[in-house]
């Protein structure tokens, strides 16, 4: 991305936004721009492909030497999963600004989230990703999320009982067409913590959304 995109924060993706073929270069241009230092006061994060696949080692080694923000890690289901990436960041040499982001998206990942909220001091950030944790309950996207909001509402209760968290992140997919990041606004719900989340709008064009009033968050694609 452009080193003056209008955002306040980004998640480069080297997961769901990247063909097979172009894992290895995306790699390479994520961990580049995050080293660049040309972002400014941007939050810079890195999200890697998960664990068990097989780019996730190379993705982790990569991101903790270009030393980002924050590494963003899918399908983190376990605090023992937490700890061991955590010890693995470390092995890496990962800078001591540069702390974990646990996307949790799975039924069991929901009803550990208040272990794994608390398993380390380097967790910042719990992302709920709700695209993927409907498809695990079979449930369809309704509006009001009927069918996630236990879930949802089971990592909020985890976020508020650590308030080193600084925000907990709800996640969600297009159905339709491209896909984009999605932040919801739910006050009702108290998504969002300190940090209440607006304004999805701005990044439209760039196959992204934009959220303010804090934070802005925005996914970018393809690189």
């Amino acid at each position: 991305p452009e080193p003056n995109v209008p955002v306040d924060a980004l998640i480069l993706d080297l997961e769901d936004a990247v063909g097979v073929d172009a894992k290895d270069v995306a790699r390479e241009n994520a961990c580049a721009a995050a080293a660049s230092g040309e972002y400014g006061r941007r939050e810079l994060t890195i999200r890697v492909n998960g664990i068990g696949t097989q780019w996730h080692e190379a993705d982790l080694a990569a991101a903790c030497a270009a030393g980002p923000d924050a590494i963003v890690v899918p399908k983190v289901d376990s605090a023992d999963l937490v700890r061991s990436l955590v010890a693995t960041m470390e092995r890496h040499g990962a800078p001591e600004h540069t702390t974990l982001w646990a996307m949790i998206e799975t039924p069991v990942a929901m009803l550990h989230a208040e272990e794994i909220a608390g398993a380390s001091d380097r967790l910042s950030v719990l992302v709920m990703g709700t695209n993927d944790l409907a498809k695990e309950l079979y449930a369809e996207h309704v509006p009001g999320r009927q069918p996630l909001l236990t879930g949802l509402g089971l990592a909020l209760l985890a976020q508020a009982n650590h308030l080193r968290i600084a925000t907990a992140l709800d996640v969600e997919h297009a159905v339709v067409g491209p896909p984009v990041l999605v932040v919801a606004d739910e006050p009702a719900l108290g998504v969002g913590g300190k940090r209440r989340l607006a304004g999805a709008a701005e990044a439209e064009e760039e196959r992204g959304v934009a959220v303010g009033a804090g934070k802005t968050v925005k996914w970018l694609f393809g690189w």
